[in-house]
């Protein structure tokens, strides 16, 4: 009960359950920037956006790919994590923390260490980069770029 094969058959399992994998093929609306939930992930957008020389940055939509990979698949990479270290499977929803793949881990501040960009590759980290719509958020909207946020409250 441990290796690439349990792992897969845990994650598979939890997903037959939840139908997370639903998310990743198609819009998953958590996952866009435009909705103004995660700072770093608007700003990460809008960066690249700027380094386009101002045109369409889907040219390299991988890091978009990545970071809707992570958010989709992280409760059932939650649940194998907590099998495969035999810990209590209450965890799966009293955890103080989430599975992050490089990509959440860095728009998340998660706080984990990664040495490589395979979106595929999960570790525990926090959700430590998101923030409620308040009084506070200000973004701009542009004709050529969906979104800008130039304020927002604490996350």
């Amino acid at each position: 009960m441990e290796g690439d094969g349990f792992h897969e058959f845990l994650t598979r399992g939890a997903n037959d359950r939840l139908l997370t994998d639903k998310l990743l093929n198609g819009f998953f609306e958590a996952s866009d920037p435009n909705r103004l939930r995660f700072p770093l992930a608007v700003a990460y957008q809008y960066e690249a956006y700027v380094a386009a020389g101002g045109q369409s940055a889907d040219q390299n939509r991988d890091w978009r790919n990545h970071w809707q990979w992570g958010l989709a698949r992280a409760p059932v990479e939650l649940i194998a994590h907590i099998v495969e270290e035999d810990r209590n499977y209450q965890e799966v929803v009293t955890a103080d923390y989430m599975m992050v793949n490089y990509m959440t881990n860095k728009f998340l501040k998660g706080g984990a260490s990664f040495k490589t960009e395979d979106p595929a590759v999960f570790k525990t980290g926090q959700n430590n980069g998101q923030i409620i719509h308040d009084e506070l958020l200000e973004a701009e909207i542009t004709v050529t770029f969906n979104q800008n946020m130039t304020s927002h409250g604490p996350i």
